[in-house]
């Protein structure tokens, strides 16, 4: 994005020098056409393309008009979008984004991606809510249009190669440099419709965040611990309640990322009974809140949100709202391994790579997927099950009883992150379910072929 950019802003420049230099050349009376206007464009781009020695290939008019429409490639856009959005960025120069909110567009349509368009319909309605109860109005960087003037006010140096450019090439979520610097505006018509995740173990996010607060360790001593970008958040003119809600959000990946490693040595802090100073707060008073809070309270006031809104279909979300509870429940605690991972590789400067959110249907089954998550969870799997061991044996007689742990207090909250975590690559895999005798004969078949044919060839 930031190269296209550039080579169309070379473009306009190459440009406002040679309109005047044709126009001098043209008769007195001559009146400037649009054909004058190509003529000028494409000796333009000609010579911008040159500057670039070949790095660069064009062709046809790529100059960015006044307003943008940015979305993703999965996204349905609704009819006649446009005629709003230039209406609405005529009457109010001083608006640089109009997000617009987004409906779901589901393709296969199994539990897990109906879990999800469950969750983001919520999240919707939720950002519709605060935005019109006054809260900031969030950029999310897809289905948005944007009004070029101001992204080019956006530009900056990067310092790494001494380029202006205005999108964020050192972040994983650049969108939040940019909301920043542009004042936003939230429009709630839901039609633009995008496509959700549609696995499980996506951690970006979270590697996002940690690339927004924090430098990876080994910049600590030279540049500090926070990143500049962060501290520039802090101290912008936004609202405070506003940052309080921004920073909740992010620092939620870490709260989320450190409950299986805390979880664990509560386990044998108060499992064992030792020594603790009285402002440790153990993990049976924070399961009991979150499972009151998240599992209880917050779906009630939901459920009242919608049916206080008037939303359609308020019934049947209602019963989707109870529905969901242990997919999501499942969901949450399952991840805090995974997303431990994710934080953990960017403060230690490992080099992660991201494509797309996984959206493509995939069809697999039982014996396809049986490998698959082994190899993606194995560490996950193998902590986890000898932990599910360790407890049955340090809660049974054949433990000490210096060392027994009978309490439940200890054993619940423990037991809820060892069945989630062990569950969650299999619960949350839509095609694990997907058993098929037939597929998995013919899978050993052929390769057993295969296998004889390569023989014979040889």
């Amino acid at each position: 994005m930031n190269f296209a950019n550039a080579l169309s802003l070379r473009v306009e420049e190459i440009m406002d020098d040679l309109r005047p230099v044709a126009q001098e050349a043209t008769d007195e009376g001559h009146f400037w056409t649009d054909s004058d206007e190509n003529m000028v464009y494409e000796a333009a781009l000609a010579q911008a393309l040159e500057e670039k020695k070949g790095i660069a290939w064009a062709a046809g008019n790529i100059r960015m008009g006044s307003i943008i429409l940015i979305i993703d490639s999965d996204t349905r856009v609704p009819e006649d979008c446009f005629a709003d959005a230039v209406s609405e960025m005529a009457e109010s120069p001083e608006v640089a984004i109009i997000q617009h909110a987004s409906g779901v567009m589901q393709v296969a349509n199994h539990f897990f991606e109906n879990g999800v368009a469950h969750f983001t319909k919520g999240i919707q309605v939720a950002i519709s809510y605060v935005c019109a109860s006054g809260e900031v109005a969030p950029f999310v960087g897809h289905n948005a249009f944007i009004r070029w003037s101001a992204l080019q006010e956006c530009l900056l140096l990067d310092p790494d190669d001494g380029v202006m450019k205005i999108w964020s090439e050192a972040h994983v979520s650049e969108d939040f440099q940019i909301a920043l610097a542009l004042q936003t505006k939230v429009r709630n018509l839901g039609e633009f419709e995008e496509g959700v995740s549609l696995t499980c173990d996506d951690e970006k996010y979270s590697f996002g965040c940690s690339e927004l607060v924090f430098f990876p360790f080994t910049r600590w001593f030279r540049r500090g611990p926070v990143t500049p970008l962060f501290k520039e958040f802090l101290w912008s003119n936004i609202p405070l309640h506003s940052k309080f809600t921004i920073m909740g959000y992010m620092f939620s990946y870490y709260a989320i990322g450190c409950a299986w490693l805390l979880g664990s040595l509560n386990y044998f802090v108060k499992g064992w009974n030792l020594p603790v100073d009285e402002y440790y707060l153990p993990s049976w008073y924070v399961s009991l809140v979150c499972i009151v809070l998240f599992v209880g309270l917050c779906n009630v006031a939901f459920i009242t949100l919608r049916y206080r809104l008037k939303l359609p279909d308020s019934g049947r979300t209602s019963f989707d709202q109870i529905k969901w509870i242990p997919f999501f429940a499942i969901f949450f605690i399952g991840m805090s391994l995974p997303m431990s991972a994710s934080l953990a590789s960017h403060m230690v400067g490992y080099n992660m790579t991201w494509s797309t959110t996984v959206k493509t249907v995939e069809k697999s089954n039982f014996f396809l997927q049986l490998p698959i998550i082994w190899k993606r969870f194995w560490p996950q799997l193998i902590f986890f099950g000898a932990f599910a061991a360790f407890m049955l044996v340090s809660t049974s007689q054949f433990m000490p009883v210096d060392y027994r742990v009978a309490n439940i207090e200890v054993t619940f909250p423990m037991g809820l992150l060892v069945a989630a975590h062990l569950l969650w690559p299999f619960a949350l895999n839509p095609w694990f379910l997907s058993f098929s005798i037939h597929r998995m004969v013919m899978h050993w078949l052929g390769s057993t072929f295969e296998r004889h044919l390569l023989h014979f060839s040889c």
